[in-house]
């Protein structure tokens, strides 16, 4: 009976002197701003975009540099420019030619399931529209290829202007 009022006793005190130090804790707190901080959030940094409108182009410079090749400027006969400044070249049902100028590279994506004579087709296409000799045209960063949909002998490869390769 002595031990049980011991321990009745003893949780009393524990639970008053944690009630007191809740008051202490709380009364010494006042006037402070204990509410958590808010966490912070990230926003990454905008990219940049480009529009038509914010490239000027200039009918009187019709060359311009690209990889240090003076070539005829793409700008001017552009059939479409999109929002990251990517020019749409030429766009017909057997192959496309855009320019990435971040990149400074042109990509030839074959749309045609005859790859070899569309391929053919889009690289006399390239040098006539840059108006560039096959030798300066290899100078360039060319980069052609095709969807496994269109032709999977050819698809997922890494291919460059046929005549610059050895």
């Amino acid at each position: 009976m002595m031990v049980k009022k011991i321990y009745l006793i003893a949780i009393i005190l524990i639970v008053l002197l944690g009630i007191s130090f809740l008051i202490i804790n709380i009364s010494s707190n006042k006037g402070m701003n204990t509410s958590m901080p808010k966490p912070t959030t990230y926003v990454p940094p905008a990219i940049p975009s480009y529009s038509p409108s914010s490239i000027s182009i200039s009918p009187a410079i019709s060359k311009i540099i690209i990889s240090n090749v003076t070539v005829n400027n793409i700008y001017i006969s552009a059939v479409r420019i999109d929002a990251l400044g990517n020019v749409l070249i030429r766009d017909t049902v057997n192959y496309q030619i855009v320019y990435q100028p971040k990149f400074q590279s042109f990509t030839i994506s074959i749309l045609s399931s005859n790859f070899v004579e569309a391929r053919k087709a889009a690289e006399q296409d390239l040098l006539n529209i840059l108006n560039v000799s096959s030798v300066d045209a290899c100078k360039l960063n060319v980069n052609i290829g095709t969807s496994y949909k269109i032709n999977p002998d050819y698809a997922y490869k890494k291919m460059g202007l046929s005549f610059c390769e050895k």
